[in-house]
């Protein structure tokens, strides 16, 4: 008989329980605890909103760039709806088409969408989504297309500024204006629109510039235009003459924007008339040698660069002096001894005969000379002598303008028996003479000119407080004194070989620009610059007429003023705490001294 074990599982359980009823309390507790950490969770996302807020850029042609954020939360999808305007795109009521729809990573904050269509309203819809929570941004665009061409565009140099003007600008953007030339670093300069016009300071009006018009807005570039822009049209401001000697007038003048400057003489049927001369452009002194004395001179200035050539400026009519003729000593002095008289015969010593001379005598050895009479003529008979004493005599030549030149002393004994026409004992020396003697000054230098020299002939200089004379030989027919100091008087004579006078004695002023004005200081204040300087110590020889200052930039930009008035002077529009450097010139009529120079603060308070 088959037999069945019968296992009553009601019972087993019951012994399990009890054998391990306190584990399986626990791995209760413990399942309860994560059930509720997991419900207060769920809870707290879900009442979480997420907010987004998203920007958009055109950044090229049918290109848009879009940039997002997110608050509080980070998003767990994200989904762009892109839509195109297709009706009353401009109103309240736009009506858009959906045209793309693209899934994002859950981490993106920008992408770019391409290959739209420019000249149309799209609205971009950014769609999120977080655990409990779902949030919509959008932004509208609307996208341009590259800008056109410029409908014109002009350059043109007003008071030494390059000033750039343009016209037909049609959408929003700016003018990118690039200045080439072939010795500067380009200078690029972006304008924004509705801009029209715009200055460049500090380039040179003698050179020549490239200069492109490129207009750019969020969609690119559009078509450049270039323009070459010629040097500054030269000018002549003014001239002015100062006859200097018989034959040579000075010449200065100002002007602006010129290389050379091209002097034409008109003087017809003149020495020199229709010369031409041409000069540097930072030449504005010059003297005209070589012309008819007493003689009516006009002259032109034509200032030119590689543009081309100004205008000319004509002066008014300049007179060349009357020229003082070389007076000489009278020579061949004779004395032919009387009753109490001495008569006395002389010759002139060349061609031409003074207006008078001047007889004087005196008793020997008394050093009083006594003047018994002025007389045109060539001999005369001196009374109310005493019978035998000792007299010298001397004669000496005069004319309007020039110092008197004397002969030789001659001595005789009154009374006594001279063979008539005895000749002196000491050789004339004086016969010897310079002939067509002209002196021109200029900047530390005397150009002595002369038509005839006898042989063996030496030139001779010095100042009043010198005591050796400076000496050369000559061979030409002129000779430059360099070296000299402007503004002092040098007497100039030329002697023969044996150091004995044969010309008169000649004086001579050099003149030039003034030396560098002194003491010069600033000032700063808000915005501006207040600059004090002392006068140069030596003016060159002619009185200071003005200072120029120049003011630059660290980026090289620089300013010129003329300052006519005395010490000190403010310069305003300055940038507070931006260094200049500052230079001071002085200016006389025969040019421009070297700068003194300070770096100034503005805005500091003293300097």
């Amino acid at each position: 008989m088959q037999t069945h074990n019968h296992i009553n599982l009601d019972s087993t359980v019951e012994k399990f329980y009890r054998a391990h009823k306190q584990l399986l309390f626990l791995a209760a507790s413990l399942l309860f605890i994560l059930f509720s950490a997991f419900l207060s969770t769920t809870e707290g996302n879900a009442a979480v909103k997420i907010t987004t807020t998203i920007k958009s850029t055109q950044s090229g042609s049918g290109e848009v760039s879009l940039r997002w954020s997110h608050q509080p939360v980070s998003p767990t999808g994200q989904k762009l709806l892109i839509e195109k305007c297709n009706s009353s795109c401009t109103g309240a009521r736009a009506k858009f088409i959906v045209q793309r729809t693209i899934t994002l990573d859950p981490a993106a904050t920008l992408t770019v969408i391409k290959n739209l269509t420019n000249q149309n309203y799209y609205r971009f819809t950014l769609i999120t989504t977080s655990t409990g929570s779902k949030s919509t941004a959008s932004t509208k665009l609307m996208l341009v297309s590259k800008p056109k061409a410029l409908s014109s565009a002009s350059l043109v140099w007003e008071d030494g500024e390059l000033v750039a003007n343009w016209s037909g600008i049609t959408s929003k953007g700016s003018i990118s204006i690039t200045i080439n030339s072939n010795s500067q670093v380009p200078i690029i300069r972006s304008i924004s629109t509705p801009g029209t016009s715009t200055k460049f300071i500090g380039l040179d009006p003698l050179s020549q510039y490239s200069v492109t018009f490129t207009p750019v807005n969020s969609a690119g570039v559009g078509p450049s235009i270039t323009q070459i822009v010629k040097p500054l049209n030269p000018t002549t401001s003014f001239i002015e003459g100062l006859p200097l000697s018989s034959s040579s007038i000075q010449l200065s003048w100002d002007g602006v924007a010129a290389s050379n400057w091209i002097i034409a003489i008109d003087a017809p049927g003149l020495a020199r008339d229709g010369s031409i001369i041409t000069l540097g452009g930072s030449t504005k002194v010059t003297v005209i040698a070589g012309l008819t004395p007493a003689s009516s001179y006009r002259f032109s200035i034509t200032p030119s660069n590689s543009s081309g050539s100004g205008l000319p400026l004509f002066s008014k009519s300049y007179t060349t002096l009357t020229p003082v003729p070389v007076l000489y000593s009278p020579t061949q002095l004779l004395a032919e001894s009387l009753d109490g008289e001495v008569r006395l015969k002389w010759s002139s010593s060349n061609s031409f005969a003074p207006a008078n001379y001047l007889v004087e005598y005196r008793s020997v050895p008394s050093q009083q000379w006594v003047n018994f009479t002025t007389t045109p003529s060539q001999s005369v008979i001196v009374t109310g002598l005493t019978n035998g004493q000792l007299y010298d005599f001397q004669v000496s030549s005069l004319v309007d303008g020039s110092s008197p030149q004397s002969s030789q002393i001659y001595f005789v004994t009154v009374g006594s028996v001279i063979p008539t026409l005895n000749q002196p004992s000491e050789p004339e020396v004086l016969q010897l003479s310079v002939q067509g003697l002209q002196i021109e000054s200029g900047d530390t230098y005397v150009l002595v000119k002369w038509s005839y020299l006898p042989s063996q002939t030496r030139l001779q200089w010095k100042t009043e407080t010198e005591s050796v004379w400076s000496n050369s030989p000559i061979t030409a027919s002129s000779f430059t004194i360099s070296g000299l100091s402007n503004g002092v008087t040098y007497y100039i004579r030329f002697v023969d070989s044996t150091g004995v006078p044969i010309s008169n004695l000649l004086q001579a002023f050099p003149v030039g620009p003034p030396s560098t004005p002194i003491n010069l200081s600033f000032m700063g204040s808000a915005n501006s610059i207040t600059a004090d300087w002392s006068p140069p110590n030596f003016d060159g020889g002619s009185p200071i007429t003005s200072y120029i200052f120049t003011i630059s930039t660290r980026a090289g930009i620089i300013e010129r003023y003329i300052i006519d008035s005395p010490a000190p002077t403010t310069f305003n529009g300055l940038i507070d705490g931006e260094l200049y450097i500052i230079s001071v010139f002085a200016v006389n009529r025969y040019g421009e001294s070297e700068p003194n120079s300070i770096i100034a603060l503005a805005g500091a308070v003293n300097g």
